[in-house]
C-alpha cells in the first residue's frame, strides 16, 4: 500500500525532483516516526499518496523544506562597526503554498480536460495561469485550472539559512476540493456511500430483523449498477490517480519574498479501500446462552496505534468474537 524511499529523495519520480538554483527548496514528503511525528531530517520519504476519504474528512500533506540561502560567513552584509546582520535577514519566515489539484486520467464519459493532457504529456502546471486554451483546434476553450480547483493555503515557520530545514504540514483534498465538475462533481460524498455487511441474530429471536446488529465489511464498489447516487462522476475503478502541486512562499527577514517551484505529488485515491482489509466476517452461533443468539467473528481494524490509517500508515487486524464478553 505504501511506497518509501529509504535512501534519498529524487530518483523514482516527478514527487522529489528538486531544483538547488532556488532559494526555498520543497524537498520531500517525510514518514512519521514510531510516535507519529514528522522529522525534517526523516531516513524515508512517501513517493505518492495513499488516501481514503470514507474515514478522514482531508489528506493531510507534510512536506520538507530547505532554506538555500548563504549562512553569514559565505554571504556577509555590514551596517556600521563591522556588524554582520546576514544571519538574521538570510532566514526565511514560512507564508504559505499555492496548490491546485487535479486528475491524472480522465473519467470515463466525461470530456477530457485540459490539465488531463498537460498531465499525460508529464508538463509541470502553472496552478495560478488561468489563460484557457484549446485542447484541439475544433473543441472549446478551456480553463486550465478551474477556480474550485485552487487555493492558497496559509502556513507558518521559520527555516533557517544555510541548508535548515522544516516540516510544514497542509490539508488539502477535503470533500469540498474533490466536488468541482473537473473532479467527481456536487452529488460525489463518500460519506454517504452505501456501507456492505453481515447481520447476525443477535437478539435470538430466530429470524434476522431491524433488531439484529449490523456488521460492517466494507463499501458499495463503484463498479455496481446501478451505484449510489454518492458515488458522482467518481470512476468505476475503486482506486483513482489525483495530482496534487504546491509552490511555497516565504519572505526573509529584511522583507524579501522567495518561493519555491511547483512540487508535483501523485495521490491515489481509494475509496471504501481501508476497512476491508481484515477480510470479512461471519456469524457465529454462540454456546450458552437462552435464547440462542448468533453473533460476528473474524477480524477487526485496530487504529487505535495507527498514525493516519485512512492515509496508508500500517495498522493491525485484531481478532473478534462477539460471543466472548
Amino acid at each position: 500500500m505504501r511506497v518509501i524511499c529509504w535512501f534519498c529523495c529524487g530518483i523514482f519520480g516527478t514527487a522529489c525532483k528538486v531544483d538547488t538554483s532556488v532559494g526555498l527548496q520543497i524537498l520531500a514528503v517525510p514518514t512519521r516516526d514510531s510516535s507519529c511525528l514528522y522529522s525534517s531530517d526523516s531516513a524515508s520519504n512517501w513517493l505518492r499518496g495513499y488516501f481514503d476519504p470514507t474515514g478522514q474528512s482531508h489528506f493531510e500533506l507534510s512536506l520538507t523544506l530547505r532554506n538555500n540561502l548563504q549562512t553569514e560567513e559565505e554571504d556577509p552584509l555590514e551596517l556600521f562597526e563591522d556588524t554582520n546582520i546576514r544571519p538574521r535577514a538570510n532566514d526565511i519566515k514560512l507564508l504559505g503554498f499555492d496548490s491546485c489539484w487535479y486528475r491524472e486520467q480522465p473519467i470515463t464519459g466525461k470530456t477530457t480536460t485540459a490539465t488531463e493532457i498537460a498531465s499525460s504529456q508529464g508538463k509541470v502546471i502553472d496552478c495560478k495561469n488561468s489563460v484557457s486554451f484549446k485542447v484541439s483546434d475544433f473543441a472549446e476553450p478551456q480553463q486550465l485550472i478551474p477556480d474550485e480547483q485552487r487555493r492558497y493555503l496559509s502556513s507558518n515557520g521559520i527555516i533557517e539559512r544555510g541548508g535548515g530545514k522544516n516540516v510544514a504540514l497542509i490539508d488539502i483534498l477535503t470533500q469540498a476540493d474533490l466536488v468541482g465538475a473537473s473532479m467527481f462533481g456536487a452529488a460525489f460524498n463518500p460519506g454517504n456511500i452505501p456501507v456492505e455487511g453481515i447481520l447476525c441474530d443477535t437478539n435470538g429471536s430466530g429470524a434476522l430483523d431491524a433488531a439484529d446488529d449490523f456488521f460492517v465489511i466494507g463499501f458499495e464498489h463503484p463498479s455496481d449498477s446501478p451505484r449510489n447516487a454518492a458515488w458522482g462522476d467518481y470512476p468505476t475503478t475503486r482506486t483513482t490517480t489525483v495530482i496534487v502541486q504546491v509552490q511555497a512562499f516565504g519572505e526573509t527577514q529584511n522583507g524579501t519574498q522567495v518561493k519555491s517551484d511547483w512540487f508535483v505529488y501523485p495521490i491515489d485515491l481509494c475509496v471504501g479501500c481501508v476497512f476491508p482489509r481484515c477480510g470479512a466476517l461471519s456469524c457465529k452461533v454462540c454456546t450458552g446462552t437462552t435464547p440462542l443468539v448468533s453473533n460476528a467473528r473474524g477480524k477487526r481494524p485496530n487504529f487505535i496505534d495507527a498514525c493516519l490509517p485512512f492515509q496508508g500508515d500500517d495498522f493491525t487486524c485484531d481478532d473478534f468474537d462477539g460471543c466472548t464478553p
